[in-house]
């Protein structure tokens, strides 16, 4: 989770030149689907938590207490705008009124699903939206879109470091469980 600040952060830092010229008071929505299920409680056997605490609001939060130093030096005022709604429509909805009100950049927590189809539905729009929760890998392949930036890594890339860690360590066997599920 602290990754995931350091990232919305360093968003926040490559930002701030371009507010500079935008306006004094910068708005980046904050977009959450109500009850996703990535944050419910799941334990295992042996009654420990197997996904990370929390979600990446307060990461965003913080980020934007640490850009004011640099905001301040430009006459920039961050702000976040948070928006909870239980379903794509409602989000896309938010997105629109946000918009109207100069809201062009949005932060994602949602599943794949909700973001590919905010994606899709957003696209040729003057707005960008930072993935900051969904790993899946279709996002940067199949459901790509141009306006649409991951700040968490994919699957794909965590196999990868995973892979390259491994051979560090020179570690040449390993045993690789399969399961039937997708999360698998």
């Amino acid at each position: 989770m602290i990754k995931r600040f350091i990232a919305v952060l360093l968003l926040a830092s490559v930002l701030t030149p371009f507010v500079a010229s935008l306006a004094d008071d910068f708005v980046i929505g904050y977009l959450e689907q109500r009850g996703d299920p990535r944050y419910g409680k799941k334990q295992t056997y042996a009654q420990y938590l197997t996904e990370p605490l929390g979600r990446p609001y307060s990461g965003a939060k913080v980020a934007l207490e640490e850009v004011k130093f640099h905001g301040a030096a430009v006459n920039a005022n961050f702000t976040l705008e948070k928006v909870r709604k239980r379903s794509a429509a409602e989000l896309l909805t938010a997105i629109d009124e946000l918009q109207q009100q100069g809201v062009n950049f949005f932060l994602v927590d949602a599943p794949a699903d909700i973001v590919a189809e905010l994606a899709e539905a957003t696209k040729g729009r003057d707005l960008m939206l930072f993935n900051v929760s969904a790993r899946e890998d279709r996002l940067r392949q199949a459901q790509c879109q141009a306006h649409l930036l991951h700040i968490i890594p994919n699957y794909a890339m965590l196999n990868d470091a995973l892979a390259q860690y491994l051979v560090s360590r020179k570690w040449t066997k390993v045993l690789a469980l399969v399961g039937q599920a997708e999360e698998d």
